[in-house]
């Protein structure tokens, strides 16, 4: 994600799209502030371009964390990696 936050993102509909596009990845990843979190919503409430990308990105992180979830763990890989865990020592 830091790649695609360091890019400025232009949208001719929105002078604020590329600080908001970058304060929606801050937010879906959970690191944003309270007042970046504030600033998107009040944001997003007048501008349906930031709205939705908003719910775009929202929406694709929900399908990915969904496919991810539903994944089988191969059988035994817990297993090798709590032994490969053992082998480096404790700090």
């Amino acid at each position: 994600m830091l790649g695609m936050m360091d890019k400025k993102i232009h949208n001719p509909e929105c002078g604020e799209f590329s600080k908001c596009v970058k304060i929606l990845n801050l937010i879906l990843d959970n690191e944003a502030t309270v007042e970046q979190e504030t600033y998107v919503h009040e944001h997003i409430e007048s501008c349906m371009v930031c709205f939705e990308q908003y719910e775009l990105e929202k929406n694709i992180r929900d399908l990915i964390k969904t496919k991810l979830a539903n994944m089988p763990v191969p059988e035994g890989l817990a297993n090798q990696i709590r032994s490969k865990i053992q082998i480096f020592p404790h700090h």
